[in-house]
């Protein structure tokens, strides 16, 4: 949350000691409260922050009491709102307690492009790449990293397979981890692209002396060994063919 919202400010220290110092703040984008807590390395001339976190405060006040339903609905209701608001809200929140439905609300669009509302009934792929840029008009590349993951996951899942199963992940699941650390860092496009196409061509390349575990190869067993899986192959080969479509276009 302190990275897609944009920071929060530091409203008050509430306690302070030799290894940490604990403070209210205000999250800038949502409006609501936090508890922050520091953790501080004094060993050094200049006290250094080694790690952090950060905890919701309900409205039920300092004692952390159990929030009513009411406190839950005003709450995350309200948080939803104002994201809602600024356009950054897509999909339908519900809050149940005990099977009984105390809020439900849909937010955004189901398509951005023909600007249908979402509602309530409105069905959605889980884990689907459409899913994660439901609403979203240009995404940029960590969004578009983002969703890749979720695709990658989704097969991943849905086929009960893993790196090192000789399958179509064996590329897959390396160049949506790079995709992902490459978008984070902000590398230029053309050499985003050429070490994706890198990535690719040296995962499919690794195939060949795997034993197929999962798919119609798994049936070979040992007679897969010394050829490359075709799913990986054909991953490879659509990778290839965006990253240098997008090169030309860069």
């Amino acid at each position: 949350m302190f990275a897609d919202t944009g920071g929060i400010d530091i409203d008050r220290i509430v306690g302070e000691q030799p290894g940490w110092i604990q403070a209210e703040g205000r999250d800038r984008m949502s409006g609501t409260r936090q508890c922050i807590t520091l953790n501080l390395d004094r060993s050094t001339a200049k006290p250094m922050m080694t790690d952090f976190t950060i905890r919701g405060l309900y409205d039920a006040g300092p004692a952390l009491t159990e929030p009513t339903p009411n406190e839950l609905v005003r709450t995350l209701g309200g948080l939803a709102d104002r994201y809602d608001a600024r356009g950054l809200m897509s999909g339908v929140m519900l809050i149940a307690k005990n099977d009984q439905i105390l809020f439900e609300k849909a937010y955004g669009f189901a398509s951005i492009a023909h600007r249908d509302p979402m509602r309530t009934t409105t069905r959605l792929n889980l884990a689907s790449i459409g899913k994660s840029l439901t609403g979203v008009v240009e995404p940029d590349r960590r969004q578009f990293a983002a969703a890749f993951v979720v695709g990658v996951e989704a097969i991943k899942s849905r086929g009960k397979a893993d790196l090192g199963e000789k399958t179509m992940l064996d590329v897959l699941i390396p160049v949506s981890r790079l995709l992902q650390r490459l978008a984070d860092e902000g590398a230029p496009l053309p050499e985003l692209c050429e070490q994706l196409t890198t990535e690719a061509h040296r995962n499919m390349l690794a195939t060949r002396d795997m034993t197929a575990t999962k798919g119609r190869a798994s049936f070979l067993g040992e007679r897969a060994l010394g050829h490359i899986d075709p799913g990986s192959r054909t991953c490879e080969v659509a990778i290839t063919a965006v990253c240098e479509t997008l090169k030309e276009t860069a």
